[in-house]
């Protein structure tokens, strides 16, 4: 085995964007411009309603859903606390 190391890369990606603009409630989101970028994915994710791009954005711990509704979360956490 030699001790140099080896040269690690990863694949050249690139994003894809479907062409259109984004909604002007999304551009604008609660009076915090967003760059055309994020304006354009938030759109293109779904997001239409400055309301609901400003919820996503500034994420609340009450709005987090229940986590043993995920599955196994029981087994977790016997094992967390073994």
């Amino acid at each position: 085995m030699s001790n140099s190391s080896a040269a690690f890369s990863l694949p050249s990606l690139a994003w894809v964007l479907k062409p259109g603009a984004a909604s002007a409630a999304v551009a604008s989101s609660a009076g915090r411009p967003l760059t055309p970028l994020i304006a354009q994915l938030l759109a293109q994710r779904g997001f239409a309603l400055e309301e609901d791009v400003h919820t996503f954005l500034n994420p609340k711990l009450a709005g987090l859903g229940d986590p043993f509704l995920l599955p196994e979360m029981d087994k977790a956490v016997k094992r967390i606390f073994e």
